[in-house]
């Protein structure tokens, strides 16, 4: 867990005017905000969090995802992938609901740019 508070840590501010109720991701204990952009093809996802550990967990799926087609983003098992990692054993219930509610928005993108 520590490593991934670290992550968000390093987490490229998100622009206060991304900071909009249209960018919440629901589901999350904390408040979470997640902007896309679409660039030759490829998805690049900002996000931020009020909640050190959400921002964490958004950090290490924007590792996983950013920068991908709406391919590669809907080819990926993210869940496979983090629970390789431990992640979502290591949350709480409501916590690893928020990283699947995250999970799942990042998909939707994916989805409606595909």
């Amino acid at each position: 867990i520590e490593y991934v508070i670290e992550l968000g840590k390093g987490l490229e501010p998100l622009p206060e005017e991304a900071r909009v109720d249209a960018n919440k991701v629901p589901g999350c204990a904390a408040q979470v905000w997640l902007a896309t952009r679409r660039e030759a093809n490829r998805l690049w996802f900002l996000a931020d969090s009020d909640s050190a550990l959400s921002k964490g967990n958004i950090a290490l799926l924007l590792r996983l995802y950013s920068g991908r087609t709406p391919a590669e983003i809907l080819g990926f098992d993210a869940r496979a992938a983090l629970d390789g990692l431990g992640l979502p054993q290591a949350l709480t219930r409501q916590r690893a609901n928020g990283l699947n509610s995250m999970v799942g928005r990042i998909r939707a993108e994916a989805m409606a740019s595909a």
